[in-house]
């Protein structure tokens, strides 16, 4: 899943999604997502430059079934060279989960569409397995997904259609995930003291689709609120550093600030609004 920062936003917004020194918010006395009844129903946001110049505008709607579950969600992306819509459906059955996404990419110069599938094996409510395929790949990939006793999610082990298999691995403390990392790359996780009540608020850079960790369908997820994470590829020095600010209304986080500091040293931002139905 998913490419462009305002998609990250979203698995962001919808189960919690996103400082240390930046959480500014109304305090961690605040209560969030309090009231069950109501769902995240829409993402909008905004990318700004290092400048301070409006890049790109997103746009996100979700629908969900009568159980609650997420069934499909649209991400449309407007920058100045180029649009991007994201489609997402989802199916249920008793032991699996589809997925199909659909991109459809125009430069002005150019216009591609990409389908991803996924087909999610599911043994005592828990995804264990996940066959996909997408446009231009050569074959199907196939992960499969290991838990520990209390339910966490502590290795996918990735098989691609070329026959090699790498590990993803994950660390918990205290109820939160706080590293992920395979042979490339680490990713280094803190919080805030605020519960992660429900809703996508976060992003985790994920190898996960966020939804599905959200509605419990990859064992448990973090206790509280993202605060702040940061990425190093290669065992090198820190590549970007993300911290998040959040806005409280009637409980429920309505707005994210994201800052992003790269390895230049510049710092750019996304503004979020959340509209909860």
């Amino acid at each position: 899943m998913k490419r462009n920062s305002i998609f990250y936003l979203l698995a962001i917004v919808m189960v919690t999604v996103f400082s240390a020194g930046l959480f500014s918010c109304n305090s961690d006395n605040e209560e969030s997502n309090t009231d069950g009844s109501k769902r995240l129903a829409r993402i909008v946001s905004e990318d700004i430059d290092t400048n301070g110049v409006s890049q790109n505008h997103g746009n996100v709607s979700l629908s969900y079934d009568s159980e609650g579950r997420v069934v499909s969600y649209v991400n449309s992306t407007q920058a100045w060279n180029y649009s991007d819509i994201i489609e997402s459906r989802y199916q249920y059955g008793d032991d699996f989960i589809f997925n199909e996404e659909i991109e459809d990419r125009n430069t002005g110069y150019s216009q591609s569409l990409v389908i991803e599938r996924h087909r999610y094996s599911l043994e005592n409510g828990l995804i264990v397995a996940d066959s996909i395929t997408r446009t231009y790949d050569r074959g199907r990939r196939v992960k499969t997904y290991s838990y520990d006793d209390e339910k966490r999610l502590v290795a996918i082990t990735t098989k691609s259609y070329g026959g090699s298999v790498y590990t993803t691995k994950f660390v918990w403390e205290d109820g939160n995930l706080i590293e992920m990392k395979d042979d490339s790359s680490v990713f280094s996780y803190d919080y805030t003291t605020l519960p992660w009540k429900k809703g996508v608020i976060a992003d985790f850079r994920f190898v996960l689709d966020a939804f599905l960790w959200d509605a419990g369908y990859f064992g448990k997820r973090s206790e509280n609120l993202l605060s702040k994470f940061e990425y190093r590829v290669d065992n090198s020095n820190v590549y970007g550093q993300y911290s998040y600010e959040y806005s409280f209304s009637n409980g429920f986080v309505s707005e994210i600030i994201e800052r992003c500091k790269k390895s230049d040293g510049s710092i750019s931002k996304t503004v979020s609004t959340l509209l909860w139905e």
